[in-house]
């Protein structure tokens, strides 16, 4: 059954590894519930974790470029999360409790998943949402129930799929493979919908020496739709979008520097000209806004020096510019900031990351912990801000993320609640160099999108930058290691989304669910019977 389990976690990493097999996730818990069937809670909690190990040691690979203490410690944090859901999971399987059960070992995962969102070590990279974000149709269900609905869909699939193959005899384990399909098949289709009902326009996007041809993505133009397919679907389509007047021009500069640590002056200055250069070359297009990723000038811009040039960059070329650079605090250490400066020349605002990656910004226990104390990728900790800010631009509000806040549907949500009329990603995926995380961390932007209907634009200083629109279609894309700029049209938007405006209230229902049924079984332990021959009985 270890194997079983290790198979379970290995068919789960093909996910995030291939965009078109997403598919995968959906029977990718098959085998690890094959395992709890008829285990006692010290086994079940072994499977989970053999799965977690296997799944988050190849997912996050990348993790020993920054050590392999980091990727060690961060792996089996991880498969805990794992280790804890089976352990609940095989008290409360259908074969155990009966029907309820396909709701509340589902409720139990998307408990789980949701959780890793949480604290300040919190690190929800690898959720089954994100495997999805390639499925545009069930991606969809996102606006309505946050990415913890597709977790409960997905999770729910597979357990009534294991059922349906592994416990014999039984007409309602069939029965509830197909009202799972069923469910699954009415999300994919409500999802089609809303896709479908709006006019697609073509991915294009312009890049650095590009040949002739390419044009400015244009903004798509979305209507409503009447009758009783709109009644029906309508949960999906909450915040149908449409352009607005005046639309906006943005444009993306992917300078394709490589990360410094500790930048000398001659790297700042050649961030700076390259930048600069590039934007004056995207000036041809008119862009209204100019997006620097994150750490695009590694430098101070409080100071007179370069804020002073970027201040005359934004009055030459009439466009406001957003740029990521390192601000001093008055403690030890910097921030991660993003300044706004409009096409007027002043300065609008900054933004200084709140939600720091954990051993690449700052190492958490380094007071505590001997061996972190001298840890060689980051000697001193990033400072993080206080609180998330919006920035007002010459068009609207816009909700900014750094780099790793991309992970975290709740910052994107409060900046949209707040007024955030576009959403943008700055970030410098370089420290993943050439591995699928660049690609990864794409996915999750893709959602955030989804979730608030807004455009979010993705500026990454050595790739993936892209454009994505308010159904998480990416309207032009850069790839990695590659100098280009991306210029493309979007729209401010307004519409509050079921997700934006209740936040995780699903995450919260199946919180109560997992809560209640395990009194529920505590206070009748009749209810849940471990068999010796490793089969189990139901209710009693």
């Amino acid at each position: 059954m270890m194997l079983t389990a290790a198979i379970s976690g290995a068919l789960l990493t093909i996910t995030m590894f291939r965009p078109e097999a997403w598919v995968v996730a959906w029977v990718g818990l098959v085998p690890l519930f094959a395992a709890l069937r008829g285990s006692a809670p010290r086994q079940s909690a072994l499977y989970g974790l053999i799965a977690g190990v296997v799944y988050f040691g190849i997912v996050l690979h990348w993790i020993t470029l920054f050590g392999w203490a980091a990727w060690a410690l961060l792996v089996v944090f991880q498969a805990i999360f794992y280790g804890a859901f089976a352990l609940v999971a095989g008290l409360l399987l259908p074969s155990r409790i009966g029907w309820w059960g396909y709701v509340v070992v589902p409720a139990c995962w998307t408990v789980m998943q949701w959780t890793r969102s949480l604290g300040i070590c919190a690190f929800p990279w690898g959720g089954f949402a994100h495997a999805q974000a390639d499925n545009l149709p069930i991606a969809q269900l996102a606006s309505v129930t946050g990415v913890w609905g597709i977790e409960f869909v997905v999770c729910l699939f597979s357990l009534a799929l294991a059922d349906a193959v592994f416990v014999s005899g039984g007409r309602k384990h069939l029965a509830a493979g197909v009202i799972a399909a069923a469910i699954a098949g009415a999300v994919y289709a409500a999802g089609w919908h809303a896709l479908n009902s709006e006019n697609a326009a073509k991915p294009q996007h312009r890049s650095l020496g590009a040949t002739e041809g390419n044009s400015i993505t244009k903004a798509r133009k979305y209507e409503n739709t009447k009758g009783l397919d709109d009644l029906l679907f309508r949960p999906f389509a909450f915040s149908r979008f449409r352009d607005q007047n005046p639309s906006v021009k943005v444009a993306i500069i992917q300078s394709n520097l490589g990360h410094e640590v500790t930048p000398g002056p001659d790297y700042v200055a050649k961030a700076y000209e390259t930048s600069a250069l590039m934007s004056f070359v995207a000036d041809g297009d008119e862009p209204d806004i100019v997006v620097w990723p994150e750490s695009a000038l590694p430098v101070d811009l409080t100071d007179d020096g370069y804020g002073k040039e970027i201040s005359d960059l934004a009055r030459k070329t009439q466009a406001d510019y957003l740029v990521g650079a390192y601000d001093p605090s008055k403690r030890s250490g910097s921030y991660n900031g993003a300044h706004l400066y409009l096409r007027a020349g002043e300065k609008a605002g900054v933004y200084h990351k709140v939600h720091l990656v954990p051993f690449g910004e700052f190492v958490p226990l380094r007071k505590y912990v001997a061996l972190f104390s001298s840890y060689p990728i980051r000697e001193e900790d990033v400072v993080p801000g206080e609180k998330h800010v919006l920035l007002e631009s010459s068009f609207g509000k816009i909700g900014v993320s750094i780099c790793f806040e991309s992970l975290f549907p709740q910052i994107s949500r409060i900046e949209t609640q707040e007024g955030a009329v576009v959403l943008v990603v700055m970030t410098n995926d370089s420290w993943f160099e050439r591995t699928e995380a660049a690609r990864q961390h794409l996915m999750m932007s893709k959602l955030r999108a989804i979730e608030n209907r807004r455009y979010l634009v993705r500026a990454a200083l050595t790739g993936m930058s892209a454009i994505i629109d308010p159904h998480g279609r990416t309207a032009g894309e850069l790839r990695i290691f590659e100098r280009g700029i991306l210029t493309g049209t979007i729209a401010p938007l307004h519409e509050i989304t079921i997700y934006t405006r209740l936040g995780d209230y699903f995450a919260h229902a199946c919180l109560l669910i997992v809560a209640a049924s395990l009194v529920a079984a505590y206070r009748r332990p009749g209810v849940i019977i471990v068999c010796r021959n490793g089969d189990s009985e139901g209710d009693v």
